[in-house]
């Protein structure tokens, strides 16, 4: 029997990888040449200058903004790939090797750090080969993987889990103010301080 990966067959699932890395190839040139394009638009400069930076900084995102709404993507999203185009001279970028792992990797200051990198793959050790993943590629640059691998990455993720459940279960600001609903224990009403007039026609909290 061929063994099945999710409710398809191995040899289906690799037609499947297969077509989807092309998708993904051509997904990764079209960021790149949004990248290029609003690099051509908002070239890159260096800090520092005669013109004051957030005056600069201001003109740049006016443009890129623009940019961003003519083809329907959000401002960052447009800045995340200019970035990472200015970071990844066309003749640097690997093919084969995701925009996603491109844009982790551009956080190596070192140009010639972060050239080598790309083309030497740490080995993976889901699929026992070399290559690039985005797991792999936060491990890479000091991040925190999404998937733990070892030991000391698997107890800081149960700590980030424990720190989120922390934070999930504190109660919503101003919660002091608000009982359970006897009808409905799902719903909460406020506690209201009543009010009474004085003899002098004034309101008084009776709390």
């Amino acid at each position: 029997m061929s063994e099945n990966i999710g409710q398809v067959t191995r040899k289906r699932y690799e037609e499947i990888v297969a077509a989807d890395r092309r998708l993904v190839a051509q997904m990764g040139r079209a960021m790149f040449t949004i990248g290029d394009h609003a690099l051509e638009i908002e070239p890159m400069r260096p800090h520092g200058g005669s013109v004051a930076h957030e005056d600069e900084l201001f003109g740049v995102r006016r443009s890129l903004q623009l940019y961003a709404d003519d083809i329907g993507l959000s401002l960052s999203t447009v800045l995340n790939y200019r970035f990472t185009s200015h970071r990844w001279p066309i003749d640097r970028r690997r093919e084969g090797v995701s925009h996603k792992v491109h844009t982790i990797l551009a956080s190596i200051q070192d140009e010639n750090e972060r050239f080598e990198a790309v083309g030497s793959p740490p080995v993976d050790d889901v699929s026992g080969t070399r290559r690039w993943t985005t797991n792999l590629a936060k491990k890479h640059v000091g991040r925190r993987p999404d998937r733990p691998g070892t030991v000391q990455e698997k107890v800081d993720r149960v700590h980030d889990l424990a720190v989120g459940t922390a934070h999930n279960d504190r109660p919503p600001p101003n919660s002091t103010n608000t009982i359970p609903n006897a009808r409905h224990p799902r719903m909460t009403r406020c506690l209201i301080p009543k009010r009474s007039v004085s003899p002098a026609g004034r309101s008084v909290d009776r709390r």
